[in-house]
């Protein structure tokens, strides 16, 4: 094995070593690496180390992505330690969602719509925050100042940059964007590279280009179900009931009529010969044809998104919003996904939904797999690696399965025959 001279430890463990040396060949190689690797082995260690000297040598970035918040701060104090050990600079950006790093104190009331609230502020020139980071698109001279400040002082977790841009008034967000044009590494959310309208937004902000990305997937058995919910959307009644509600109150009387056709197309859909089963496929023309018949469904979209635009200024939350997403992506293609109709009770009476919904992640993943220079996704629950390898359509790739670090006699299993997990036994005692 060749020399890992970032690893941040004085010692590989014994098990690391192997992981270590599959990591420099799928790097070498240009493939990804499939590894099932037990907790304690030390894969966020191993993986950023191999990854970064190959990103630094070959001029790539790499993006460190999990779901979880508690790995970012893991993957920085990884990047700390190489830091302290090699004394190389290392630029580093931890991003969370825009909305959880703005410093306005309203942000918080803020769900799903925050986007639009922060580029409403921004356009009308009302935020301060990202007034004092760029002036005409340009950065200030105020905002070059603090990121050269933030390069030396880092890596940095988020938390710390939303402090410090909170003190100088200047939009966290913004500042750490600016900031990843030129880092080494971005820690981030899976969403940043595997949701296809904000993995073009941000590479356009970074100018950077897929096939220069080294890539590691932490947690990556959550990938399949996150990338499916991305692609994912519904139409409820309860949504158009509200939509109607909204359209009322802000006075946009023409929507109404058609929300109350399209609330009645999807009743009518819901007919089922089955009381006990309220489900049941739909076909895109099923819904798409009646709604034409009460409007041309593209210049309906753009009606309730000009009219969500809006609303939007005036409140949080925009179901007009909503109606309008949903009617866009119904139009997708049928390939990997399936429509359906259902019915359910619930305290409010009878709910009706029709669902647009994602099967095959592959669709967006098998790409981006083929496009990176290369990776590793990686878990402590990653098996068996082959299913994996076949859900997220990796073609190129490397699948090793990874033992405990730890001594087999250290380990304690208990049965507890008397105990269950069937659901309608669940209770304290449990």
């Amino acid at each position: 094995m060749s020399k890992n001279s970032l690893f941040p430890h004085d010692e590989i463990r014994e098990g690391q070593d192997a992981l270590i040396k599959d990591l420099q060949n799928a790097v070498t190689e240009g493939k990804i690496l499939i590894a099932h690797a037990p907790t304690g082995l030390g894969k966020t260690a191993s993986a950023l180390s191999v990854m970064l000297e190959h990103a630094l040598e070959k001029k790539k970035k790499v993006l460190f992505l999990t779901n979880r918040h508690t790995q970012h701060k893991i993957a920085v104090e990884t990047l700390q330690l190489i830091k302290k050990k090699t004394g190389k600079t290392i630029s580093c950006v931890d991003l969370i969602g825009k909305r959880w790093m703005c410093n306005q104190e309203i942000a918080g009331l803020f769900g799903t719509e925050f986007n639009e609230f922060c580029k409403s502020v921004v356009e009308k020139g009302e935020c301060e925050f990202y007034n004092n980071v760029k002036a005409k698109k340009e950065l200030t001279v105020e905002a070059k100042l603090l990121i050269k400040e933030l390069k030396v002082m880092g890596p940095l977790h988020n938390e710390d940059i939303i402090k410090i841009c909170k003190e100088k008034k200047m939009c966290s967000y913004e500042t750490s964007i600016a900031m990843a044009k030129e880092a080494d590494v971005i820690i981030g959310d899976y969403y940043y590279l595997f949701n296809p309208f904000v993995q073009l937004t941000l590479f356009n902000k970074l100018n950077l280009e897929i096939e220069n990305v080294v890539l590691i997937v932490d947690e990556a058995h959550n990938l399949p179900s996150r990338v499916t919910e991305m692609l994912s959307s519904n139409l409820t009644s309860y949504m158009l009931k509200n939509a109607i509600l909204e359209s009322k109150k802000f006075g946009y009387g023409g929507l109404i009529k058609w929300l109350q056709e399209i609330n009645k197309i999807i009743n009518d859909l819901a007919k089922f010969e089955d009381k006990w089963n309220r489900e049941k496929l739909a076909k895109r023309d099923d819904f798409s044809k009646k709604v034409n018949q009460v409007y041309d469904y593209d210049e309906l979209i753009n009606q309730l998104e000009l009219a969500a635009d809006e609303v939007r200024k005036k409140q949080r939350k925009s179901y007009l919003g909503g109606v309008s997403t949903f009617l866009g992506s119904w139009k997708g293609e049928d390939e990997g996904f399936v429509r359906v109709i259902t019915q359910r009770e619930s305290k409010y009476g009878s709910i009706t939904t029709l669902s647009y919904s994602c099967l095959d992640p592959s669709i967006v993943t098998k790409d981006i797999f083929k496009s990176i220079d290369s990776g590793i996704i990686m878990s402590g629950t990653l098996k068996p690696t082959h299913m994996y390898k076949d859900i997220l359509g990796i073609k190129n790739s490397i699948e090793q399965e990874y033992g405990s670090p730890f001594p087999t006699e250290n380990k304690l299993s208990i049965i507890i025959p008397e105990t269950s997990t069937k659901y309608n036994l669940r209770g304290e005692a449990m």
